[in-house]
């Protein structure tokens, strides 16, 4: 029966083909008449102008031989000339003759012409049709190939579905080379191992089939992402140094940066097709490839200095509990592992060589575990909200290595419930921070907390497995950050109004220790810290794929377009995975969280100024179906991320804006041609629109006159110093129009000057 069924598909699909190449062919021929008949026309008009020219020369021969005969009265007139008068007259009468038969063959060409050409439209509505009737079936067919035996599958693929991806070029087209664009599918492209001059070069199968649905594609991994190390490990952190206060006001400002960005969002990716790369694909097709490229790569540096901030917290997190006391020298029970600045980096090394092993092997197997990793996350966060019922007060000793290379003990309570906790946690208390030894404020404390914030292009980031990213991106991101928003400030209220300062700032593993069974907490720190390494890991990789496959940096990029058979890009995984490696040097993440936080600000200043620019220059093409932005919205969001970058670390913020432009500039002056559309030139017609709409006749003076000059030349390269005496006379301030024959427009050979047409 599945034989029999695919046979029948198969020679659908041969019948479908064979109608294709009969309308091409027919295309073809018709489109060759058009040629020869256009071409006849052209030598038709010349032989007519010739004719004139003929006719013209012997009408003022006969006026002369006329005048002659007429004005001569002493003698008769010569037989000769009156012979030649006769002949004359004549042949101006043959040569009108031929002329009006021609005219008439002319006229009748162009008519055929004119027939030709709605034939050819016809043809051309035909073949789009049935392009897309058949785009269509295949698509209505996938359903019957999923219920197919796979072998049988692979063959009718590997026979007929390779052929159907050449209909049109796509915005997925790689950068133009001298106007040349390849017009391959969207999934040849995915699938690509290689590309060149337009022309992609598969490595293997097509693209990866889009699976994921809105809550395991995009709200899993948003959630997993902002919980990361924040949740367990900086939340005692953020409130012991800031206070709750001031820690809510963090809370609140992230999350009001991160709402107007998600606006910007929800507008771009409602607005058409969304494929691959996420926020780089989003930022490209709207800015344009200088801009889509260097906020692309800025991004993807971010996410790559995100992972390792993830990594450092997983180390951190292990190292509280199975970490040798720095007290002692000698091991005591579980704690075991040798602490120290190496020590820490080769237990980061070895907990990315776990990442990486999972990212090679596909996104498919995170997304699987993502919603397994989500529930031993959220029962650990159920056993921190219950803990305080149940667990009594305590008080706990608590050792750390002095400046001075000694130990210091410190007392530490947890005290429940408690009003007076609860008062003096309110103001701020920034102190020492006993992980990197410097004195923490405001802008150090807010940069760690933000990175909770960072996640909110996860989903966006796995658009290229999304069934329909357009629905699923903003309806999942916007209730993952609404959830994570409600915990956090239910878990900020809950750990200052029960643990003194002293416990919030001098152990960040405190949640562990109240906890009504550690273990739980153990666990989730672990599924946390790694999930969203694991998902900042094939974010990264998706962008510097999705970088690689438009060429926009050319070479250096170009082997992270390769992907193995079932589409993962496993060489810009590599990439990725050497990046963080090079990233887990720093230490402790306190110390790359600035830098984190200043990437992602800038990203999402990005993300807002192209949603401004599509409002801004009322591109007919910008009609999202989410519609609670406006230009207000994202212009709030540019300042706001700009403010902040600053209040954190200025010496980053500029560093960053310094190396986005001169990736700006380079991109530039590289001059990729891209079938992209660029912003700059909807901004220009906006404004060139607006500004002649608001000249007013009645306000016309005679000092502000300027000539509009209309300058008829037959051939303008023999013609420049013409045009620059119009050129200086209108003061280079007026509307010049310069008209030039048609021989300098049209293919048509040897054409003589007739119909002029203006250049402008």
């Amino acid at each position: 029966m599945k034989a029999e069924h695919c046979r029948d598909l198969q020679e659908e699909n041969q019948s479908m083909q064979k109608d294709m190449v009969t309308l091409k062919g027919i295309l073809q021929e018709t489109e060759n008449m058009h040629t020869q008949s256009k071409l006849h026309i052209c030598n038709l008009m010349a032989s007519c102008d010739d004719k004139d020219h003929q006719i013209c020369t012997l009408s003022r021969e006969l006026q002369i031989l006329s005048a002659s005969v007429g004005t001569d009265k002493t003698c008769e007139p010569a037989g000769e000339s009156l012979e030649t008068v006769w002949k004359l007259e004549t042949e101006i009468t043959n040569l009108q003759a031929m002329a009006e038969q021609q005219t008439s063959v002319i006229a009748a060409l162009q008519n055929e012409v004119a027939e030709t050409a709605r034939a050819k439209k016809d043809l051309e509505d035909i073949n789009q049709q049935t392009s897309l009737a058949k785009k269509v079936r295949l698509k209505h067919l996938d359903g019957s190939f999923n219920r197919l035996d796979e072998s049988t599958v692979a063959n009718w693929l590997s026979g007929s579905t390779c052929r159907a991806g050449t209909a049109m070029a796509n915005e997925r087209t790689a950068l133009l080379d001298h106007g040349v664009y390849s017009v391959q599918s969207e999934s040849e492209i995915s699938g690509s191992g290689q590309q060149g001059n337009g022309f992609v070069h598969t490595s293997g199968h097509s693209a990866t089939p889009r699976s994921l649905n809105t809550f395991f594609g995009v709200i899993v991994p948003t959630v997993l992402s902002m919980f990361s190390i924040v949740l367990f490990l900086r939340t005692g952190f953020v409130v012991g140094h800031a206070g709750l206060l001031q820690g809510l006001l963090m809370l609140a400002v992230a999350y009001f940066i991160i709402s107007l960005t998600i606006l910007s969002i929800c507008a771009i990716s409602t607005n058409g097709a969304v494929e691959g790369g996420g926020a780089y694909y989003m930022i490209s097709r709207s800015l344009g490839p200088e801009f889509g490229g260097s906020i692309g790569l800025m991004f993807y540096l971010a996410k790559v200095c995100a992972c390792g901030v993830y990594i450092l917290g997983l180390v951190e997190a292990i190292l509280n509990i199975f970490g040798r006391d720095p007290g002692s020298a000698v091991s005591e029970g579980i704690r075991v592992l040798p602490q120290g600045y190496w020590y820490t980096v080769l237990y980061a090394a070895v907990a990315l060589q776990l990442c990486l092993l999972v990212c090679l092997v596909g996104a498919h197997v995170y997304s699987r575990a993502s919603f397994l990793i989500l529930l031993v996350v959220t029962v650990a966060l159920l056993s921190v909200l219950i803990s305080p019922l149940v667990v009594w007060p305590r008080e706990f000793s608590i050792s750390h290595q002095c400046p001075t290379n000694g130990t210091c003990v410190y007392n530490a309570t947890y005290t429940g419930f408690n009003s007076t906790t609860l008062r003096r946690n309110l103001g701020p208390g920034y102190s020492l921070d006993y992980s990197t030894n410097t004195v923490m404020s405001f802008a150090t404390v807010f940069a760690v907390m933000f990175t909770s914030c960072t996640g909110i292009m996860a989903g966006a980031n796995m658009s290229g497995e999304l069934k329909n990213p357009s629905v699923a991106i903003p309806k999942g991101t916007i209730i993952a950050v609404l959830y994570t928003f409600c915990v956090y400030v239910i878990l900020f209220i809950l750990v200052s109004s029960t643990c003194d300062r002293a416990l919030l700032t001098l152990d960040y593993g405190f949640l562990q220790r109240i906890n009504v069974w550690p273990p739980f907490v153990i666990i989730g720190v672990y599924c946390a810290s790694l999930s969203a390494a694991m998902c900042s890991l094939i974010g990264a990789s998706r962008i510097l794929h999705a970088l690689a496959l438009d060429q926009v940096f050319g070479l250096p990029l170009a082997p992270a377009a390769i992907t193995s058979k079932s589409g993962n890009p496993w060489v810009a995984v590599l990439y990725t995975w050497a990046l963080v490696q090079c990233v887990v040097f720093a230490g402790q993440l306190n110390f790359i969280a600035g830098l984190v936080t200043v990437f992602y600000l800038l990203a999402y200043a990005a993300v807002d100024l192209a949603c401004l620019s599509l409002e801004w220059a009322s591109a007919p093409n910008f009609r999202p179906t989410f519609q609670f932005f406006s230009w207000h919205t994202c212009l709030l969001g540019i300042i706001s991320c700009l403010v902040m970058m600053f209040v954190i670390n200025p010496v980053y913020s500029s560093a960053s804006i310094v190396v986005l432009l001169v990736l700006l500039l380079i991109l530039h002056y590289r001059s990729p041609t891209s079938s992209w559309g660029y912003i700059s030139q909807a901004l220009i017609f906006h404004q060139v629109r607006k500004y002649l709409l608001m000249l007013d006749v009645r306000k016309e003076h005679v000092k502000f006159w300027r000539p509009q000059v209309l300058l008829m030349v037959a051939n303008p390269r023999s013609s420049c110093q013409l045009i620059t005496f119009i050129n200086q006379l209108k003061r280079a301030g007026s509307l010049c129009w310069d008209t030039c024959s048609w021989e300098f427009w049209t293919p048509c050979p040897r054409i003589p000057s007739s119909p002029s047409i203006p250049s402008g």
